[in-house]
Order: structure tokens, then C-alpha cells, then sequence
């Protein structure tokens, strides 16, 4: 095979924006990517013209992410054109805006936005093991205001189910850019053509610049040679199992950016060579009890059903039968695409212990409670359901607690070894979801490139 300059491994967001962004800056860029289809952890299902996104996503993008990205490598993020506009929270056996927590002191909170979106980013680099309730309660004691802004996070799925589980950099952070780009405490829109369509156009674009993403290759292990990577072995696979009829061959490259999830990292980057400290990181944030877990289902309806506004992401603390805390949305009212005319579609879950993804009985109770749950807050559901589609999703993340994020997750430069980079949202990253991937690639691509893209001079990234 050829020689490149950087070799990708995982063809899913955070893969394929490193690729377009050093392939438009001149690099010979080769991605591979062990499924028969790019996208890493997006996919998409059609059963009975329903699009179900696995996964439930959203993109938090606020305009200098990966927004930002997509312009610089020649692309448009188009959105639908249509956002989440009522966030009600169930509580008190009802349905409240989430505002109704502050209602009585909207000073106060102003207050609070305005200590948010005053501070510099290195400001909340400190709070990497402080939990956000700390932090509020240095500078408010309205207990309305402090459930609001638990209530939100737990919503965006950001810590545990305890309020010392809530990390105050990550949320911060996030809320600094939501202040300060759209001036609204949480923003979210649905992309033109889905989530997938985000994935192949980038691998357009690496292709475009002379570079390849190269499906159903799976990377087995990293080459070294006197303490710098010289490329990666590879073998071709069939969907996720490597074909034993093909033998492994070497491909070459200066730089190797490894971005699959924080779990399956050491089944590819050289663990005997890496300092311990840092194996240690990865193998913290491995551990099945820090990543996110949720069950859920997505149901197909004849009628939408809502709280407020069919426009809404949903949540509540410790729900009545699961006690679990949970979100609700319509993908459907999003992108009226994801379903058949006149159709719709909603995608709830709730968010759990992954200690308990592989217990039976667990799983079967949670999933009836759940069942239970959403009847209770939206009592038509039974009527309008046309079928129903149960999910549980142990891939997504790594929990955004105290001491697992910032500086508590490996660095994007594997130290110790010239050429050798990790990216992705569970590494070393700001932000939600599809938007932190990106601007781990950011700060990726520059660190290869040892410059700062003149474009991104307004994006934050490290």
C-alpha cells in the first residue's frame, strides 16, 4: 500500500472531521473504518418508512464547532430549520416549564448567566473534580435556580443520578457557549438529511482532496519504530469481524489518530509502550461503570403527543415508577422526514447504573415501569401508538463527572510516542455529543499541522 501522512482509525465523526480538515489542508489522508458503512456510533434503521436514529441524537451545535468545520472544508451544516422550543419538566404530578424553577428571582439567574458568560474558559479548567452544585452555591443560595441548572444538565444526560455526580467545568463550558453564541440556555436543531448524511459527506470531502476512507478495514494494532509511529496493520473485515482468509498488511504513516471510543482504544494503541499513567486514564474511563447507560424506546405514532408543544425535550428526576431520570422529544416534529406522512415519531429513555445492562430481570422491569412512566405523562400514547421499538444504549459516552473529565481524560497526544494522537467526545473534549467530537478533531488536525488554522481562531478547543 501507499504511504500517507495520517491514518485514521474509525470512520465516525470525530474520524472523518480530523480527515476532511487535514485533507483540506493538504495531507494525504487515509481513514478506515471496520463496518461496511461510515458513521462509528450513528446509524440509522427504516421499519415502515420510520427513521430511527440510534441513539436518540441531537446536535448542540452553537455555530463555532462543527458548524464551523463543515464551512471550513467546503460544506454547509444545514439544519431543518426548526429547534427545540419548551423544555417542561414533570414534577409534582404535572407538567412544568423548566423556567418555572427560577420564576420568582429571574435577577438572580440573570445574575448567575452573566457570571457564566463573563468567565473565561481556563476559569472552569479548575472545576474538573467540582461538582456544579458547588459552584452554584458559591454564588447563589435560590434553590430554584440550583434545580434548574441540575435539572438541565441531567437532562443533556451529563452526570449521574446524584447531584455529586454533575461535573461543573463540562457544564460551564457548555453553557457559556449557549449564552454566549445563541443567547439561550440550551440549543439543539435536527441536520438536513440526517445524521449518517453528516458522515458521508465529510468522507466526501476527504476523498475530494485526494484522500480515502477505506469501510470494512479493521485496524489491529499500531507499527512503531524507535518510539515513533511509522503506520498501523490492518485486515479486512466483514461487517465487525475481521475475515480470517486475509492476511494483515502494513500501511504506513507519520501520525496515527486513533478515535475509536475510550473502551476499544487499547485493542488498537500500543499499551506496552505508552507511559502507565496514561494506559491508567484509559482504562478508568473503559470501566463499564463510567460509561453512559439509557434504556428507551422510539414509538411510531397516528398523532403526535406532548406536554406543552410538539417542538419540546422533556425531562424529569427520579420518575414516578422507574425512579430514574428521563427526556422525552419528537424527531418527528424536527425533521417531519423520519416518518410517514401524517405520522409520527417520539424517542424517550432513562438514564441508569450500566452495571445493570446485562441483568434480564432488571432490564424487563425498568422497561415496563418505563412503559408505565410515559403513559402516566402523556396519557394518549397508548391510543395513537402504532408500534413501539424498545433500545438500550451502553455506546453513547463516558460520564461527564467530577474527576472523569478535563484533565482526568487521556490527553489527545499520546505522550511518549511521536505521531500518535487520540480523538473523539471520550477523550480530552468540551461540549455534547457530535459537537465535542469535533472540536476534538480541531484540536487534533492543528496539533499535526503544529499551527492554528486561522479559520477556528474563535472556536474553543484546546
Amino acid at each position: 500500500m501507499a504511504k500517507y501522512d495520517v491514518i485514521i482509525v474509525g470512520g465516525g465523526v470525530a474520524g472523518l472531521c480530523t480527515g476532511a480538515i487535514l485533507s483540506k489542508e493538504g495531507q494525504k489522508v487515509l481513514v478506515l473504518e471496520q463496518r461496511r458503512e461510515v458513521g462509528g456510533r450513528i446509524a440509522e434503521f427504516v421499519i415502515d418508512g420510520f427513521t430511527i436514529q440510534w441513539g436518540g441524537h441531537i446536535i448542540e451545535d452553537t455555530g463555532s464547532g462543527l458548524g464551523k468545520l463543515f464551512e471550513f472544508v467546503g460544506l454547509t451544516l444545514e439544519n431543518t430549520g426548526i429547534r427545540n422550543n419548551s423544555c417542561p419538566v414533570y414534577y409534582d404530578n404535572a407538567w412544568h416549564d423548566i423556567r418555572d424553577y427560577y420564576k420568582g428571582d429571574r435577577t438572580e439567574y440573570k445574575k448567575i448567566v452573566s457570571e457564566i458568560v463573563a468567565s473565561e474558559y481556563t476559569d472552569f479548567d479548575k472545576l474538573d473534580d467540582v461538582p456544579l452544585r458547588t459552584w452554584l452555591k458559591q454564588h447563589t443560595n435560590n434553590q430554584g435556580i440550583i434545580d434548574f441548572f441540575e435539572s438541565l444538565a441531567k437532562i443533556e444526560s451529563m452526570g449521574g443520578d446524584q447531584w455529586y455526580d454533575i461535573s461543573a467545568s463540562d457544564f460551564l463550558y457548555t453553557r457559556k457557549l449557549h449564552y454566549g453564541e445563541k443567547q439561550v440556555a440550551g440549543y439543539s436543531v435536527w441536520p438536513k438529511g440526517g445524521y449518517v448524511k453528516l458522515c458521508t459527506d465529510l468522507a466526501g470531502v476527504i476523498a475530494a482532496n485526494g484522500g480515502e476512507v477505506q469501510t470494512g478495514a479493521k485496524v489491529t494494532g499500531v507499527l512503531l519504530e524507535n518510539g515513533a509511529v511509522r503506520g498501523v496493520t490492518v485486515k479486512q473485515s466483514t461487517g465487525n469481524v475481521a475475515r480470517a482468509d486475509n492476511a494483515t498488511q502494513s500501511v504506513h504513516a507519520d501520525s496515527v489518530v486513533c478515535t475509536l471510543p475510550i473502551w476499544d482504544a487499547l485493542k488498537v494503541l500500543p499499551e506496552k509502550d505508552m507511559p502507565r499513567w496514561y494506559v491508567d486514564q484509559i482504562k478508568e474511563g473503559a470501566k463499564l461503570e463510567n460509561r453512559t447507560f439509557w434504556i428507551g424506546f422510539y414509538a411510531a405514532l397516528d398523532e403526535a403527543v406532548f406536554a406543552h408543544s410538539p417542538l419540546e425535550l422533556t425531562g424529569w428526576m427520579k420518575g414516578p415508577y422507574t425512579d430514574l431520570d428521563g427526556w422525552s422529544f419528537l424527531p418527528s416534529a424536527l425533521d417531519p422526514s423520519v416518518a410517514p406522512p401524517g405520522k409520527h415519531l417520539l424517542c424517550c429513555g432513562v438514564l441508569a447504573d450500566p452495571r445493570h445492562s446485562r441483568d434480564k430481570e432488571w432490564l424487563t422491569q425498568k422497561f415496563d415501569q418505563l412503559d408505565q412512566e410515559m403513559e402516566l405523562f402523556f396519557p394518549e400514547l397508548p391510543k395513537q401508538t402504532i408500534w413501539k421499538k424498545r433500545h438500550k444504549v451502553l455506546t453513547y459516552n463516558i460520564w461527564q463527572r467530577p474527576g472523569l473529565v478535563g484533565v482526568y481524560r487521556p490527553a489527545n497526544k499520546v505522550p511518549a510516542i511521536d505521531g500518535l494522537w487520540v480523538a473523539g467526545d471520550t477523550y480530552r473534549s468540551r461540549m455534547i455529543g457530535i459537537d465535542r467530537s469535533a472540536r476534538s478533531a480541531i484540536t487534533v488536525a492543528e496539533g499535526i499541522l503544529e499551527r492554528r488554522i486561522p479559520h477556528f481562531q474563535d472556536t474553543w478547543r484546546y
